[in-house]
């Protein structure tokens, strides 16, 4: 029983920092959220139409202390994207930012169904 506590309490801890970050750098635009089960896979989408990430950040944007290209315009520690990170990991599964056309970004965590590794 605790496991599936701190189980969906660590999945709380990502989605909150996905939203925080869609709402703060989205500039007012609308923040969707898609949950879907994917073969043995729940896939969480966090969709903004904010100014989006350039390809060149994608991956250093979940390094220790980075903040991306849109460091200067807000406020941070560069530690939500990374912690985000090490939770999935901890739990089998991957996180990766996508382009959303025609701006904004789609952050895409993947995790395997409880009890489905």
């Amino acid at each position: 029983m605790r496991a599936g506590i701190l189980r969906a309490l660590a999945g709380l801890l990502v989605l909150v920092n996905l939203l925080g970050n869609a709402v703060k750098y989205g500039k007012g635009s609308p923040v969707r959220i898609r949950v879907d089960r994917v073969g043995s896979l729940v896939r969480t989408q966090v969709i903004d139409r904010g100014p989006g990430i350039p390809a060149e950040c994608s991956a250093r944007i979940f390094d220790r202390f980075d903040r991306g290209a849109a460091s200067q315009d807000s406020r941070g520690h560069g530690m939500g994207l990374y912690i985000a990170r090490a939770v999935v990991t901890a739990h089998n599964g991957s996180i990766r930012v996508e382009p959303t056309e025609p701006s904004g970004a789609t952050f895409v965590v993947e995790i395997p169904v409880a009890g489905t590794r």
